[in-house]
């Protein structure tokens, strides 16, 4: 009966949405780190990631003091380079040339994305951890020419822009003592966190015709974008890390990570016709640190293998299984006092290669990462590779 209680009640959370799920079939991740992006975004157990994992499971929240002064992101698709490359020798050719460089950009997207960061903090307070973010935007256009005699139009254009900021915290039971040994042992393994996002979205979706370029029918006016960003919102994200050593006293050696995280209760809602749905997430991984085998206290010191299943219920409005695995290999190569640190990365998002790797001096960390996201209804369909760099301020 407890079983089925809680099943329901999960399938409650995530049916939670106000308009349908997003017109094309990619799922939107607003809150994960650039690195995250190069292991396959199999980040859902990994609870070693700094201030970026407490975005995607709030349970990973990590209890050691930590900021972010400021953070900028750019994302470009391998389209968007090929473009920016090829476009100065379009620039000033003759008709010929122009109208061939435009044919050639029909059934490619130009993706591309922008976010900007200020102020985060990770604040351990005994057990509880408190994390707040400050000003976080993100700006997404996109874009693609068809064929201008077929049904599909001749341009579609979407552009999604979100503003937000975030509250939330994460508490460890490794404390707690109910009288019960056996119970203790089990309870003090888990960690429960809970962010609350305040968030102002709006979003843009056009498709226009051939005939819209001949009779200068344009219009992409920023009425609708600007009447969406006037209505702040409220969504959350609740979470669940579950440890079990394997090695070590307290698993610094070894363990085994089990996390769990119910995504954007209540969906973020950029327009009528643009939504990041609820959804219910699990992830599992493995810690392992091969200091016994190295003997170096610098190097390859936090290693995990993880693999993630998104959209347990399938609410996005693909259905396709293969699109909602990820996995990941992620290491610290190098950690001097974590004043320098080197991170590297591999992954398979949806079945697609990934990598990322990351470099902090100090204060500042830079980091790049290259993934495919699929656009179709299914793994195989329509591919879109992406790279990002990212550089951000802080401890």
């Amino acid at each position: 009966m407890i079983k089925r209680s809680i099943i329901f009640g999960l399938l409650v959370i995530v049916s939670v949405n106000v308009f349908p799920a997003i017109n094309n079939y990619e799922h939107i991740y607003y809150y994960v780190s650039p690195y995250s992006y190069g292991i396959g975004k199999a980040v859902n157990s990994i609870d070693n990631l700094g201030i970026d994992s407490f975005l995607f499971n709030p349970s990973l929240a990590e209890s050691k003091f930590g900021i972010k002064v400021a953070s900028t992101t750019l994302m470009l698709n391998s389209h968007s380079l090929n473009v920016l490359r090829d476009l100065g020798n379009v620039l000033g050719a003759d008709n010929n040339k122009i109208i061939a460089f435009a044919i050639d950009q029909v059934g490619k997207p130009i993706n591309f994305g922008i976010g900007l960061g200020l102020v985060g903090l990770n604040i351990p307070i005994f057990d509880l951890t408190l994390g707040i973010g400050l000003i976080n935007l993100s700006i997404t256009p996109f874009l693609e020419f068809h064929n201008p005699l077929s049904t599909a139009g001749f341009l579609d254009l979407r552009a999604t822009t979100v503003f937000s900021a975030y509250l939330g915290s994460a508490y460890s039971f490794k404390s707690i003592s109910t009288g019960d040994n056996e119970i203790d042992k089990y309870l003090r393994q888990l960690t429960v966190g809970v962010n609350f996002k305040l968030y102002l979205a709006g979003g843009l979706i056009k498709n226009f015709g051939i005939e819209n370029f001949i009779n200068k029918d344009i219009d992409i006016s920023g009425e609708t974008i600007l009447s969406n960003l006037l209505r702040p919102r409220i969504s959350s994200d609740i979470g669940f890390l579950y440890k079990i050593v394997t090695d070590g006293e307290k698993g610094d050696k070894g363990r085994v990570n089990i996390g769990l995280s119910i995504k954007d209760i209540g969906g973020i809602v950029v327009n009528q016709e643009l939504l990041t749905p609820t959804t219910l997430n699990i992830g599992i991984s493995y810690f392992f640190d091969l200091f016994d085998v190295l003997l170096s206290p610098i190097s390859l010191r936090k290693n995990y293998v993880a693999l993630d299943f998104h959209d347990i219920f399938f609410v996005r409005r693909d259905k396709d299984f293969f699109k909602r695995i990820h996995i990941g290999i992620h290491s610290e190569v190098l950690n001097i006092s974590d004043l320098i640190v080197l991170k590297l990365g591999l992954g398979l998002n949806q079945g697609y290669p990934s990598f990322s790797t990351s470099l902090k001096l100090l204060f500042a960390e830079l980091t790049f990462a290259g993934y495919t996201e699929e656009l179709g209804v299914y793994a195989g369909q329509d591919p879109d590779t992406r790279y990002i760099f990212s550089l951000s301020l802080g401890y």
